[in-house]
């Protein structure tokens, strides 16, 4: 990790065994982790009877047709060898395994042929009981009442929220829609619930919601927050409107980002601070800081000239001196905004801020993507390491899912990336961490620039998994949703903290601030780690602070 004021953050003296074995400690804090998911899931399953029809071969010797083995199967054509493995004995089906066609002239005897032949004995129909999945209710939730007022979200009269659910099962239907609302309950007859709202805080209040069907069971009881603000309009203050936010899986909202959903977690209203802010233009997200470690590779491989400074601009360490970034100013300023335009395009399609992911690839590489080496292997522009790589591929599930299938086969990645076994998560993480490698030899070629982008989705759906992960912490902890235990500006910093330092750093800091009783708030959370990991606190202070934008 490298920082923008052209010093190396290292571990500090005394401390490096303890952040190491934090790191080391992070897949088993992970592994014990019971992932948070909507509860009261319906597994709905019935027992049905199957007529089919039972074929029964027999496996026989050629030299005096005993019968060895009785196979019996439900399908056309012969028995496969693993139905003969599973009904016969070991040494049998090692001896058919080796048994060749029994291939003999017109007067030779068959009995003299080696090993086995199959037979079909008898067929007769037969019946079974096979256990089938239902489909589930499903259920959907609206923001009704809300004639849109100027703009987006901003209501001119108190908004409601409808809840529709529909029973899939013939002859059975939803007789009741019931849920808590910042812990008041409601509940509705019918398949439909009508609910309205009351003002809430900032933050917003936590929403459960679920369906109840004459099957006997439920649907999936759903989780969400909302958030309604009263506000007076400026050229009438008689007058009210309502800003309303709704955070649910059962509701699609594009302009809700992919780490307030995992934490069902609202951004404070108003214009956020700088670091989180998500411009959307490259003159917006532009900056000019002073990038020693930059302008140190740039002089190092001919891309910037330092010759009238003494050493060629360059300190002992690799880093450009005073002169050197001095006359190479322009061009790190150049070079640090040349990923802006996919910067920009990856942070919308994954759904997190923009300028935070440029901050850490500042304070991680200062936006040069050379690999480093040292007690953990550190690859492309945010020094991605097989840790950060774990994560991503374990919390991640909808990047797993699509990255898996280009590595292992289909079948495989259908168990899970938890369900792996050691040898094809290496492969997997070594995968990954080769797609986001890129080194400025390569870069230094105009062309590789036009396939940045896909680097950079990398480590943005990096992001998105050490946000899930943050959120599976907080629970295990609170036992609450992050958003009803800390705020989004907060909730972003934990992140970095399990980015950077790993999920086990993070979990023992929030362990003492419950076990205190103290909020989860950075406040507390910076003075636990403060204690053993400073390391830490200092990464988030860089990562957070306010950038030299271009002038």
């Amino acid at each position: 990790m490298l920082s923008s004021d052209g010093s190396q953050s290292k571990i500090p003296k005394g401390k490096p065994f303890k952040l190491f074995l934090c790191i080391v400690l992070m897949l088993t804090f992970t592994i014990a982790a019971v992932q948070v998911s909507a509860q009261g899931s319906s597994h709905r399953t019935r027992i049905i009877t199957v007529r089919y029809t039972e074929f029964e071969w027999w496996l026989s010797r050629w030299s005096d047709n005993l019968t060895e083995c009785q196979v019996y199967i439900d399908h056309e054509g012969k028995p496969t060898n693993l139905e003969i493995f599973y009904q016969c004995e070991s040494d049998v089906y090692q001896r058919w395994l080796e048994s060749t066609p029994c291939l003999k002239s017109r007067n030779e005897d068959s009995h003299t042929c080696p090993g086995y032949y199959l037979f079909l004995a008898n067929t007769a129909p037969r019946e079974k009981q096979v256990k089938v999945k239902l489909p589930s209710p499903e259920v959907s939730i609206e923001i009704t009442h809300c004639e849109s007022h100027q703009e987006d979200s901003v209501c001119s009269e108190i908004p409601h929220l409808f809840i529709q659910a529909e029973e899939p099962l013939p002859n059975e239907h939803i007789f009741q829609i019931q849920g808590q609302l910042n812990g008041t309950p409601f509940v509705c007859q019918g398949s439909t619930c009508d609910v309205p709202l009351r003002p809430t805080t900032e933050r917003g209040v936590s929403l459960s919601f679920w369906a109840d069907s004459t099957y006997g069971d439920s649907s999936t009881h759903y989780q969400g927050r909302v958030r309604l603000i009263e506000k007076s309009l400026a050229e009438n203050e008689d007058q009210l409107t309502y800003q309303v936010n709704l955070i649910s899986d059962q509701y699609e909202n594009e302009s809700v980002s992919s780490c307030s959903k995992a934490w069902h977690a609202f951004p404070a209203l108003g214009t956020p601070p700088g670091w989180l802010s998500n411009p959307r233009t490259e003159e917006g997200l532009a900056t000019d800081e002073p990038l020693t470690y930059l302008a140190g590779k740039l002089i190092s491989y001919g891309l910037a000239d330092a010759s009238v400074c003494p050493g060629e601009g360059l300190l002992s360490n690799g880093y450009a001196s005073a002169c050197g970034l001095s006359e190479t100013r322009t061009i790190v300023t150049s070079w640090q905004n040349k990923y802006d335009p996919y910067i920009i395009r990856a942070a919308q399609e994954v759904g997190i801020p923009s300028q935070l992911l440029k901050n850490v690839f500042i304070q991680e590489s200062q936006l040069w993507p050379e690999n480093m080496e040292g007690e953990t292997s550190e690859h492309g522009l945010g020094h991605l390491t097989e840790w950060g790589a774990d994560t991503t591929l374990l919390w991640n599930n909808h990047f797993f899912a699509e990255f898996c299938p280009f590595v292992l086969s289909e079948r495989t990645c259908k168990l899970g990336y938890g369900n792996l076994d050691e040898e094809e998560k290496d492969l997997l993480q070594g995968s990954l961490l080769t797609e986001v490698s890129l080194t400025g030899q390569e870069l230094t070629e105009e062309d590789h620039f036009n396939e940045t982008y896909d680097h950079i989705l990398l480590f943005a759906e990096s992001l998105l998994g050490q946000c899930k992960q943050t959120k599976q912490i907080i629970y295990n902890y609170s036992e609450k949703q992050p958003g009803d235990v800390s705020s989004y500006e907060d909730l972003w910093r934990f992140t970095l903290v399990n980015y950077h330092a790993g999920s086990r750093c993070l979990g023992e800091a929030m362990e003492q601030v419950v076990s205190e009783e103290k909020p989860l708030s950075w406040y507390f959370v910076s003075s636990a780690l403060d204690v053993n990991y400073p390391n830490a606190v200092e990464y988030i202070t860089k990562v957070t602070q306010e950038r030299e934008t271009h002038p």
